[in-house]
């Protein structure tokens, strides 16, 4: 099982003026057979309040294996997702975001828009994905063939992979 951690990004869902459909459908997207959801947590927009709960999520002594947040990837004032998580990573993956946001441009132009990162910190793998829930989604059915293989590399395990 792979522990996973969601973080929903979104100001007006943490203050209780909308409901979070991004996290639900980040969750819905990871079989219960291979995932088992840790922690999910809906938060403000807020650089060091993102920082505050990825790096309690990373230390040593946590069994997350897999952080997935949403939203905050946009380009407006309040979008700060991509610089609250990189500067977290020990190593970056710049192969995941280039491919949801591939998939996502033969939906829509606007995913070119999409500041999404995804990365290593000590034995996690961080990826961010849209805040729009059918977004998110379909983000998800992207990197979900990798996750596995992804996760398994970062904590250290070897896999035969000829």
């Amino acid at each position: 099982m792979i522990n996973v951690a969601i973080l929903a990004i979104s100001s007006a869902a943490a203050s209780g003026a909308a409901m979070d459909f991004s996290g639900p459908a980040v969750r819905d997207c990871l079989p219960k057979s291979l995932f088992h959801i840790k922690e999910q947590m809906v938060l403000e927009e807020d650089k060091v309040l993102i920082q505050t709960i990825i790096e309690k999520w990373c230390k040593p002594d946590s069994d997350v294996q897999l952080i997935i947040t949403t939203g905050g990837t946009g380009i407006s004032r309040i979008d700060v997702t991509p610089e609250a998580v990189l500067p977290l990573l020990d190593m970056v993956i710049p192969g995941i975001p280039e491919a949801i946001r591939a998939a996502a441009l033969l939906k829509s132009p606007r995913a070119m828009l999409s500041r999404g990162v995804a990365g290593v910190r000590g034995r996690t793998l961080i990826v961010s994905v849209q805040g729009n829930p059918q977004f998110a989604r379909e983000a998800m059915t992207v990197i979900l063939p990798a996750l596995r293989h992804a996760v398994t590399q970062v904590s250290g395990e070897r896999l035969d992979t000829a």
